[in-house]
C-alpha cells in the first residue's frame, strides 16, 4: 500500500513540497526572522506567512461557524407553527453546515498528505472531526426531521416539548454541536499553525 511505503521509508517521498501546489506556508524553516513589508503576504508569526486566499477562505470558515451558531441558538427555540419557517430554518442550518465543512476541505486539501492520497494519514491527524462531524449531521437531520413532521402534524408549540424523547434529544444535538464546532476551529488553528502539513515531514507522526 501507498500508505504503508511511505510511514516505513519516509525518504521515499523526497520532495519536501507538492509540484505545481502553492503552499500556503511559506518560510516553515526556523531561523529566519525576515519580514518583507512590500509583498502579498502577511506574517502571522516569525517564520509563519500565509497566503491572504488562505486567509479569505479561513475567515469564511469563522464566518460559517458563526452563523451556525446563532441559528442554533436563536432559531431552535421557535415559538412559530409556521410551517415554511421552520423548514427555512431548516434549509439555512444545512447550507451553513454544508458550506463549513467544504471550506474546510479546501484549507484541507492544501496539505501535503491530501496531495499525496495519503488519506488514512489525514483521518489519524483530525480523527475527531472525521468523527463529529457525521454525529452533529446525524442529529442535526433527526431533531429537525422530527420537530417538521410535529409541526405538520399541527402539535401546539409548547406541545412540542412534550414529545417522548424530544427534549433529550434536542439537548444531544446542541452538546454534539458544540463539541463539533470546537472541533472544526482547532483544525482550522492546526492546518494555520504547523507548517510540517505542508512537508513530507507529515508523513510521520507530528510530536
Amino acid at each position: 500500500m501507498a500508505f504503508k511505503k511511505t510511514k516505513d521509508d519516509p525518504e521515499a517521498l523526497s520532495s519536501k513540497t507538492v509540484e505545481g501546489t502553492q503552499n500556503p506556508l511559506q518560510n516553515p524553516l526556523f531561523g529566519n526572522n525576515e519580514i518583507h513589508s512590500h509583498t502579498s503576504r502577511e506574517a502571522l508569526r516569525p517564520n509563519v506567512w500565509v497566503d491572504s486566499q488562505f486567509k479569505v477562505a479561513l475567515a469564511a470558515l469563522y464566518a460559517s461557524v458563526a452563523v451556525d451558531v446563532l441559528v442554533n441558538a436563536f432559531t431552535d427555540p421557535l415559538h412559530s407553527e409556521d410551517t415554511n419557517l421552520h423548514l427555512l430554518v431548516f434549509c439555512l442550518q444545512l447550507m451553513t453546515f454544508l458550506g463549513s465543512s467544504i471550506i474546510f476541505y479546501i484549507l484541507l486539501s492544501e496539505t501535503f498528505l491530501i496531495k499525496k492520497a495519503l488519506y488514512r494519514r489525514v483521518v489519524e491527524e483530525f480523527q475527531f472531526f472525521f468523527f463529529l462531524y457525521p454525529v452533529y449531521f446525524f442529529t442535526l437531520l433527526v431533531l429537525r426531521f422530527y420537530r417538521l413532521a410535529l409541526v405538520y402534524s399541527f402539535y401546539p408549540d409548547l406541545a412540542v416539548w412534550d414529545q417522548p424523547g424530544y427534549y433529550a434529544m434536542f439537548c444531544i444535538q446542541k452538546l454534539g454541536a458544540l463539541a463539533y464546532w470546537g472541533t472544526l476551529v482547532s483544525g482550522a488553528n492546526y492546518l494555520m499553525w504547523e507548517p510540517r502539513l505542508y512537508t513530507a515531514d507529515s508523513v510521520t507522526r507530528l510530536e
